[in-house]
């Protein structure tokens, strides 16, 4: 049957806990079907006037109700809610139907206003379809199209084909249990909410132009790539939601936002900035973010804001890796981390830090979760840490090992107590760098410890403080800043422990300024650095560099023999010496001069090693066929043997001597 509503029936019919069943519902004169607050029933029927939810029904409970039963067609509208927000409408689809028709339905300005769809009995599973003539339009409103997840334990889904429209200022909810868009959601300068559970393609035609899309459901993404832009909403909002699998890119620098709902990225490839450090909340300006089954991140991670404003936290649950090729950044708050957690007491976990990806420190902490696990949780680091000075890093484990690089520029506190901490890559400590270890210390035979001096301060040189036993092996470096020469007897203790078993095998950099070395010492309680002269270091005299002038003598010329005498050892010399020259007639074996050199060091100074110096012997070559041919010098540096020498490979004065030819003429 078909029931018209018209003045003279009463006008607006008032649905105060009844119920229509079956049949079609028309008006002669724009009368409506009023929705309060007691619900009612809509039991498979056609409606062509408008189901009015908009109106306060009740001056204590602003909110009208209604269930809606075996499908609706819809030709007229359905007003859920008031414009100004006053009043809220909800309309409760039961079991799998249709919202057919060739209706809209219209959202007041209440985040209560909803569509909801809910099943009979518990493991059911029910879809609400929304025919392809129908509009769901939010305008400038607020409201959700969702499941009943407060009464129902089953599957409730929406499938869409008709037309969700989101307009300016508008905040409108997407969720269910696997829902899909088959028709098109369009928000232009609005909020759209995507809840639920839904798969990427699932999206279907979507567009978000100008407008903010917040992840508050599960995402399937599996075997996938989705790439946010501009018409998809740009950066998208983690709000309490989930991406699963695949890829997330970005076509021109869109991001992943997390916010202070904690979200999860659960086995996620990220070739897009994952960005925690916004404020998503005026009140609670700290962001979350958990992972699981590992994290491919191939662009940043930013924990926290550089001033200090926003934290962020990204615990990572079970054991996995980070890889990929990025940069995780932590901002200026003490409460930024990276945290591990187990999924059960007494399981031990480890979190991989994969070797292409860098961590750059502002402040914060890379630590177990020890507030709700009380398991093993164990960190291995294969890629860069970087501090840089005036910060402070905390990496609190109860086992963690370096395979990776840490250079800190800044000050590092590592493990806690009981824990081991095991260098087999790189730990690079900077001038201004102390290294707090609480716990035991080992660096394995693949491990190197480096060191820069600036001083023999705390604070000008690199040292680590061990609380418990120290394992040596491995390498150790040693640099000097430029500018800085430690004086004879300046003593560094590099590391101090509760006890020590085994020294390093490589000592690289010990001879910082020759004659001054380096000493290494070994104490029970410390490894020290000890500058000192090389009771090895000695100058080595070469003569280089010999010419005559004229360079075409003739017979009967005085002569300019000239050298050089370069100092190629590791020490200044520290006497006068005497150079000796013979000049020789080769053509007739005749000795046509010869005289002795002296370097004087009371009026020349000492010459310092890797320095030279000029000498020279004036001469007469012989007139006629006495000093006609082929000349030969031979001259001789410390000939006297006065400077005591040594050069690698060899001790003494073997090197010494330099012959050189050179022609006359009459």
């Amino acid at each position: 049957a078909t029931f018209t509503l018209q003045p003279t029936l009463g006008g607006d019919w008032w649905l105060r806990g009844g119920t229509i069943r079956g049949g079609t519902i028309a008006a002669a004169s724009g009368q409506m079907l009023v929705v309060t607050n007691n619900e009612s029933t809509l039991d498979g029927v056609t409606t062509n006037v408008v189901i009015d939810a908009s109106r306060a029904t009740d001056s204590f409970q602003r909110r009208n109700l209604l269930t809606v039963r075996n499908g609706l067609t819809m030709n007229a509208a359905m007003r859920l809610g008031s414009t100004d927000g006053t009043v809220s409408g909800e309309a409760t689809f039961v079991g799998t139907q249709t919202l057919g028709g060739a209706g809209t339905v219209n959202f007041g300005g209440s985040t209560s206003n909803a569509m909801v769809t809910a099943g009979t009995a518990s493991s059911q599973t029910v879809f609400l379809t929304i025919g392809p003539q129908v509009t769901i339009d939010a305008g400038g409103g607020a409201g959700a199209l969702r499941d009943d997840n407060f009464t129902f334990t089953g599957t409730e889904g929406v499938i869409n084909r008709g037309t969700i429209r989101v307009g300016l200022g508008g905040n409108f909810t997407i969720g269910g249990s696997d829902w899909r868009n088959e028709g098109s959601i369009t928000v232009n300068g609005g909020t759209i909410n995507l809840g639920g559970s839904f798969a990427t393609a699932s999206l279907g035609n979507f567009t978000a132009t100008s407008s903010t899309v917040n992840l508050t459901g599960v995402m399937d993404n599996a075997g996938a790539t989705f790439t946010l832009q501009p018409t998809l909403g740009g950066d998208w909002w983690l709000r309490g939601g989930t991406i699963r699998g695949g890829t997330i890119a970005a076509a021109s620098g869109q991001m992943l936002v997390i916010t202070n709902n904690d979200s999860t990225l659960d086995g996620v490839t990220t070739n897009v900035v994952i960005d925690g450090s916004r404020v998503t909340d005026s009140f609670q300006k700290r962001n979350l973010l958990t992972v699981r089954n590992g994290l491919t991140m191939n662009a940043a991670l930013r924990l926290g804001s550089t001033d200090n404003t926003v934290s962020a936290v990204a615990t990572f649950v079970g054991t996995q890796t980070l890889g990929g090729t990025g940069t995780v950044t932590l901002g200026g708050s003490t409460s930024n981390a990276m945290t591990a957690a187990g999924t059960a007491s007494g399981q031990t976990m480890t979190l991989t830090i994969g070797p292409q990806i860098t961590i750059d420190v502002g402040a914060g902490a890379l630590r177990e979760d020890n507030l709700s696990f009380t398991g093993t949780e164990w960190l291995v680091n294969r890629g860069v840490i970087n501090v840089p000075a005036g910060r402070t890093f905390t990496m609190s484990w109860p086992s963690w090992w370096n395979e990776g690089t840490i250079n800190a520029e800044g000050n590092l506190t590592i493990g806690k107590s009981g824990a081991t901490t095991t260098n087999a890559g790189v730990l690079n400590l900077g001038i201004a760098s102390t290294a707090t270890i609480t716990g035991d210390f080992v660096q394995s035979s693949a491990g190197t410890l480096k060191t820069r001096l600036a001083g023999t301060l705390a604070g000008q040189y690199g040292r680590g403080i061990i609380s418990g036993a120290s394992s040596l092996g491995g390498r150790f470096e040693v640099a000097v800043q430029a500018g800085y020469s430690p004086a004879i007897n300046d003593s560094f203790t590099v590391l101090s422990y509760g006890s020590r078993t085994g020294e390093f095998a490589t000592l690289v950099g010990l001879n910082f300024a020759p004659p001054k070395l380096f000493q290494v010492g070994y104490a029970p309680l410390k490894f020290t650095l000890t500058a000192a002269l090389d009771p090895n270091a000695a100058p080595d005299l070469v003569v280089v560099s010999p010419s005559v002038s004229p360079e075409s003598p003739k017979t009967g010329d005085q002569v300019t023999l000239q050298w050089q005498i370069s100092n190629r050892g590791t020490a200044p010399t520290a006497a006068s010496w005497t150079d000796r020259v013979e000049v020789v007639n080769r053509s007739t074996g005749v000795t046509i001069a010869s005289g002795d050199v002296v370097y004087n060091a009371s009026s020349r100074g000492a010459l310092p090693n890797g320095q030279a110096t000029t000498q020279s012997f004036t001469f007469q070559i012989p007139h006629a066929l006495r000093g006609v041919g082929q000349l030969q010098a031979r001259i001789t540096t410390d000939h006297l043997d006065t400077i005591r020498e040594n050069f690698e490979g060899a001790v003494g004065e073997t090197n010494n001597r330099t012959d050189f030819d050179f022609t006359t003429s009459l």
